[in-house]
């Protein structure tokens, strides 16, 4: 029935409380979540998916609707230049060199995170003119120079994303079509820009 559901061109999702009682951990009067998954209005199965969780945590309709990922480029002050959506069961660093043509990188630093750490991604960014910040994993047999104090800036593409997360609907990805939720995207980053 899940899988019917994901393949629906709209799904809503919502949560409501719920108090279960005599529940193990929690106090009688402490609150739970039912998140609800339905069906578009004008689908041929109408469908609604009842999960009982603990919580109202975003993570709770990513988890249950995960068939896509946002990665995203940021400038040096953290605010957002590039988007791709991939598919939720690719690895991260699939996708950075894609990204990376989208954007002029020549003469700048590209800082990453460790799962960036490829030759192929590494040789992509020197061959256009720029270096990269990028620790190499630990398994690596011969390890590259890293400007720690530079990579420190990383943070400012984890700080985009959490102030994008601030916009339930992507925080939940309540858009089912790439389409949709990437338009939402941006609307958001615009929003973000504006603050």
């Amino acid at each position: 029935m899940k899988q019917a559901l994901l393949e629906d061109t709209v799904i809503h999702a919502d949560e409501t409380t719920v108090q279960v009682l005599k529940e193990d951990g929690k106090a009688a009067a402490s609150e739970s979540r039912m998140w609800v998954y339905a069906s578009g209005e004008g689908s041929k199965k109408p469908i609604r998916i009842f999960e009982y969780q603990p919580d109202r945590s975003g993570k709770r309709p990513a988890k249950f609707l995960k068939d896509f990922g946002l990665h995203a480029v940021v400038d040096g002050l953290g605010n957002p230049v590039e988007f791709l959506l991939s598919a939720g069961n690719d690895h991260d660093s699939v996708h950075a060199v894609e990204l990376l043509k989208k954007v002029r990188i020549g003469g700048s630093a590209v800082l990453a995170d460790r799962a960036y750490g490829a030759r192929t991604i590494r040789e992509y960014i020197s061959a256009h003119g720029a270096s990269y910040v990028i620790p190499p994993q630990s398994n690596v047999s011969d390890p590259w120079p890293v400007d720690w104090h530079l990579y420190k800036e990383r943070h400012l593409v984890e700080c985009f994303f959490q102030k994008i997360k601030w916009f339930r609907r992507i925080a939940t990805r309540y858009d089912k079509s790439d389409a949709s939720f990437l338009a939402f995207v941006y609307l958001a980053s615009i929003a973000i820009l504006l603050l």
